[in-house]
C-alpha cells in the first residue's frame, strides 16, 4: 500500500476499495490481432492498482479518477525449463515516456488443471455472455421482453439460445462452451422479433451489410466472461437513476458589480468536479439556470460554480445541507425510493439554500 490509499508510509496491507474487488464480477476483452487485454470494471488491475492508462493515481492522475477500464499490451512465453509466464505491459503517459510491465508465472497447481503444459490449454472455453436488460425493459417503444443469443455459434437459431436473469437484478446471462477462434454474435429480443442494430465500423464489430458484434475466444483460459453490456452498446448500462434538475438563481450574482464572470456551472462527485463540463443554461431568461442529470441512489456532493472553477460558493462548516469541515459542499441525497422519478433541487440563490429575494 502506498500513501494515495490513505496509508503514511509503504506498507503490506488490505486492498483498499474499489481495488478490493468490492465491485466485481469484472470482465475482460481481448483483440489477438493488437496484442491487447482490456479489464473492464472500476477497480479491476494486473500487477499494481495506481498504473492507468492516464497516469498513476496520486501522482499524474487523481486519486479519485478510477478509470472504467485498463488496456494492456499482451504476450505469453516458455523458458527453457518450460515454465508458463504472460507479461503485461500499461503505458501511462501520453508521450510513451511511462510504461510498467508485470510478468506473472502459472504456478504448478494452474499448469496441471491446463493439462500439465505450463498452461497451454486448448479445450473449449466456458463463454458466459452478459446483457443488462434493464434499459430495454424500460423502453415503452419495445414490447419483447426475452433476450435471447444468437451468434456463428448457433447458426443464428433464433430462440435455441434463451438468457435468463436468476437473481433478478436485470442482467441476463448464458454460459456456452466455445473452441477458440472468431464468432460473430449480437442479442436479439423475442427470437427475431428484435435485434441490435450497430454501425459498420464500430468498434468491436464486424461487417458492412450485416454488423455483428465480433469475439475471439483464444487457447489458455478455461472461462470467459463477456459484458454486461447495455443493449446494442459496448457499455455497461447506467446504474437506475433519478433525474434531478438542479435550478439555480443567478440575477443577484450577475448583478454583483464585484464579481466578473456571466456562467454558472454545475460541479459534484457525480462529475469529479470537473469545472465546465456541466454549464447551466437559462432558456427562458428569468434570471433561474437550470441542467439536469441522473443521478443513482445515495449522497452526492456539489457546488454551483461561476466561469468553470474562477469562482465558486463559499459555506461555512456545519451550515445546513452541507457536509464537510475543510471543504464544505451542499449534499444532496438521492433515495432508493426516488429512482425513476424527476426531483427539483432548488432553486437556490448562489451561496444560499433559498431562493433569491
Amino acid at each position: 500500500m502506498e500513501g494515495w490509499q490513505g496509508v503514511e508510509e509503504e506498507q503490506c496491507g488490505e486492498p483498499v476499495a474499489p481495488h478490493d474487488e468490492s465491485n466485481a464480477p469484472f470482465s475482460y476483452e481481448i483483440n489477438v490481432d493488437q496484442e491487447t487485454v482490456t479489464l473492464i470494471g472500476e477497480g479491476a488491475y494486473f500487477g499494481l492498482a495506481k498504473v492507468t492508462n492516464n497516469g498513476q493515481l496520486g501522482a499524474e492522475r487523481d486519486v479519485s479518477d478510477i478509470p472504467e477500464s485498463i488496456t494492456y499490451d499482451y504476450f505469453d512465453y516458455e523458458d527453457e525449463n518450460g515454465d508458463y509466464f504472460a507479461g503485461f505491459i500499461v503505458d501511462y503517459t501520453p508521450d510513451g515516456d511511462g510504461v510498467w510491465q508485470f510478468i506473472l508465472q502459472h504456478d504448478d497447481a494452474y499448469a496441471d488443471d491446463m493439462g500439465g503444459d505450463g498452461g497451454n490449454y486448448d479445450g473449449p472455453v466456458d463463454v458466459t455472455f452478459n446483457l443488462d436488460f434493464r434499459m430495454y425493459l424500460n423502453d415503452t417503444t419495445k414490447t419483447e421482453t426475452t433476450p435471447f443469443l444468437n451468434g456463428t455459434f448457433n447458426e443464428w437459431c433464433g430462440e435455441c439460445n434463451p438468457m435468463t436473469d436468476e437473481d433478478g437484478d436485470g442482467v441476463y446471462t448464458i454460459t456456452i462452451p466455445l473452441d477458440q477462434g472468431d464468432y460473430e454474435w449480437k442479442f436479439t429480443a423475442g427470437g427475431w422479433n428484435d435485434q441490435e442494430m450497430f454501425d459498420a465500423g464500430t468498434a468491436g464489430t464486424i461487417g458492412d451489410e450485416f454488423v455483428n458484434r465480433l469475439l475471439t475466444v483464444v487457447p489458455s483460459m478455461m472461462e470467459m466472461n463477456v459484458g454486461p453490456y447495455c443493449w446494442n452498446t459496448f457499455e455497461p448500462c447506467p446504474p437506475p437513476s433519478a433525474s434531478v434538475t438542479f435550478h439555480l438563481n443567478f440575477s443577484t450574482y450577475l448583478a454583483d458589480t464585484s464579481k466578473t464572470e456571466t456562467a454558472p456551472f454545475l460541479n459534484g462527485t457525480f462529475n469529479g468536479w470537473c469545472g465546465e463540463c456541466n454549464p447551466m443554461t437559462d432558456a427562458d431568461e428569468d434570471g433561474i439556470y437550470t441542467i439536469t442529470i441522473p443521478l443513482p441512489a445515495g449522497d452526492h456532493e456539489l457546488k454551483f460554480t461561476a466561469g468553470g472553477w474562477n469562482d465558486q460558493e463559499m459555506f461555512d462548516a456545519g451550515t445546513a445541507g452541507t457536509v464537510g469541515t475543510e471543504f464544505v459542499n451542499r449534499i444532496i441525497t438521492i433515495a432508493e425510493t426516488d429512482i425513476d422519478t424527476d426531483i427539483d433541487y432548488g432553486p437556490y440563490c448562489w451561496n444560499q439554500f433559498a431562493d433569491c429575494e
